[in-house]
């Protein structure tokens, strides 16, 4: 759905605002399929992983905060939960195969790049062919993520 709405948002800023609601409920989504698979024994890398992912989040708010107007706070719900994702994605770590791991990370990882691409070409000023960027990562992203949570073999369990 955020897709189909963010098709329109030049018509409205309530398409974007939907768009962006859409791609969080996503975002929860894909956590809560990831915490099914959570290791309760969090990895070396886990807490250094979510402080530099908390750090990236602030930053990416910091440089966008100013042209966000009435966006700020759905922005702000939007960083955490596409950070969720991707702490909720690492938690996966060595209770999935190894394949089924890096597929899912390296996915969220992508959503992190495109949307990151996405704020800056909308908020901050124009990049050039950043649709091709956004949409490539993108698609990587969804494609990564949904391979990886096949790979797991047990899919449906």
């Amino acid at each position: 759905m955020g897709d189909v709405f963010l098709l329109f948002e030049n018509n409205s800023d309530h398409f974007f605002t939907l768009g962006l609601a859409s791609f969080l409920l996503a975002h929860l989504l894909f956590s809560l399929i990831f915490i099914k698979k959570w290791n309760p024994k969090a990895p070396q890398s886990f807490w250094l992983l979510a402080l530099l992912l908390l750090a990236y989040g602030t930053f990416l708010f910091y440089i966008l905060k100013d042209s966000l107007g009435s966006l700020k706070i759905p922005v702000v719900f939007y960083i955490l939960g596409i950070l969720a994702m991707v702490i909720t994605a690492n938690r996966r770590k060595e209770k999935v195969p190894e394949s089924s791991f890096n597929l899912v990370f390296f996915g969220a990882l992508f959503f992190i790049f495109s949307d990151s691409i996405l704020a800056i070409d909308t908020f901050i000023g124009s990049i050039p062919l950043s649709h091709i960027s956004i949409m490539g990562s993108y698609a990587t992203a969804q494609y990564l993520i949904t391979r990886g949570v096949l790979t797991q073999g047990d899919f449906g369990n």
